[in-house]
């Protein structure tokens, strides 16, 4: 919001020229006015306009010229004053201020002079170094000629003002020259590992990022302090299986496992939580080389599937092998032959295994005197009309064929 009010307030200082001619058009105009009024030669055409002499046409198509001729001369003065800037440096001890040749000096304000844009203080002395204008919007003056910076500037630190109006951009996520680079609060580049919140005032925590040292967000792999990290634009991979494969398009498909600090995990089973989910979250499982399990894991006399480091819990899964498998909430496989549960207390649905833990999908059933369907996930169709191969089927509460 506060770029969007500088431009506006720099395209008003642009406006100069117009407001300038408004303030000078008036008064040619009240110049011709009088002129009209008193000039004998102008008088002289009035009588004859009494007299309905050819003059007073002469006259009438004379006035607009005269009109057209004021406003011309109104511009052309505006742009005089403002374009040129016609004036001296005047230096009063260390101090520089602009003297205008029409006894007018700049104060208070950005001021364009021979192509600079300079600012000026309410006395109107030359600004240098930091500024802020009534927005609150930062620029930096040449400490020597007080011109306006853009671009990158080193004071103590690096920072970036806008290409086109100056102003310091700061506390985000900025793409410059194709590259990405974090600004700190105050404006300057960070380097190193820096935390950032886009929104503090929701209930998601911000995240950890690297930047080079020449402020460049870092890409890929980071050994640092003996813990190996995985970046993306900056951002730090945390607590999560993760395929950087995937995530670039290449064909490596490998995944890693990540934990909450964004340290690559080594061997065994693994929790995480989800952020602002107390309770809630998932299981994985690491080989000893960090790189996530994948595939059937026997542990502790249960069966698992893994895919790609995610341990599968409380619901159907289709493996490799082309067949639907159904795992409990723990993430056991359901190898009893019978009715199994999916889901929660409040959300879920019937299956049913054939004792392998494989369940019946896109299949008729007899059980118990009554046919039951289950679709592709292994859903147990119930409470309502259904389309099975062009034909329309009811079901009832228990999903039983009507």
């Amino acid at each position: 919001m506060n770029n969007l009010l500088l431009i506006l307030h720099v395209s008003l200082q642009k406006c100069k020229y117009f407001i300038l001619y408004l303030e000078v058009f008036p008064i040619f105009s009240s110049f011709l006015l009088l002129v009209y009024k008193t000039c004998p030669i102008i008088n002289k055409y009035k009588a004859y306009e009494k007299e309905g002499t050819f003059m007073k046409k002469h006259f009438k198509a004379l006035l607009p010229v005269l009109l057209l001729t004021g406003l011309l001369f109104g511009l052309s003065m505006t742009a005089s004053a403002e374009d040129s800037k016609e004036g001296y440096w005047v230096q009063n001890g260390d101090r520089w201020w602009f003297q205008c040749t029409d006894d007018w000096y700049p104060s208070n304000g950005l001021y364009e002079i021979d192509g600079v844009e300079y600012a000026f203080d309410q006395w109107g002395y030359m600004i240098t170094g930091w500024w802020q204008d009534e927005y609150e919007n930062y620029y930096y003056f040449d400490l020597n000629s007080g011109a306006m910076q853009k671009g990158w500037v080193w004071d103590g630190a690096w920072y970036y003002l806008d290409p086109e109006y100056g102003f310091m951009y700061y506390d985000g996520f900025y793409k410059i020259d194709g590259a990405g680079y974090f600004l700190t609060p105050n404006g300057s580049m960070a380097s190193g590992w820096y935390f950032y919140d886009n929104d503090p005032t929701d209930e998601w925590e911000g995240n950890w990022y690297y930047c080079n040292q020449n402020g460049t967000v870092y890409d890929g792999w980071l050994l640092d302090g003996g813990q190996w990290y995985f970046l993306v634009e900056g951002y730090m991979i945390k607590n999560t299986a993760f395929s950087p494969g995937l995530y670039f398009e290449t064909e490596d498909e490998t995944t890693w496992v990540f934990d909450e600090s964004g340290h690559l995990l080594y061997g065994g089973w693994h929790w995480h939580e989800y952020e602002n989910e107390d309770g809630l979250g998932f299981w994985s499982y690491a080989n000893a080389d960090g790189t996530g399990y994948n595939g059937w894991l026997w542990e502790n006399d249960h069966w698992y599937y893994i895919d790609n480091g995610y341990m599968i819990n409380n619901t159907t899964y289709t493996a490799p092998d082309g067949y639907t498998y159904a795992f409990d909430g723990y993430g056991y496989l359901a190898n009893q032959e019978g009715w199994i549960w999916i889901g929660d207390s409040e959300y879920g649905f019937w299956t049913y295994t054939d004792g392998n833990g494989a369940v019946l999908t896109n299949d008729w059933k007899w059980i118990d005197g009554n046919w039951y369907y289950f679709d592709n996930f292994g859903c147990m169709y119930s409470n309502g009309t259904y389309w099975i191969d062009n034909v329309e089927y009811t079901f009832d509460h228990t999903g039983a064929m009507i």
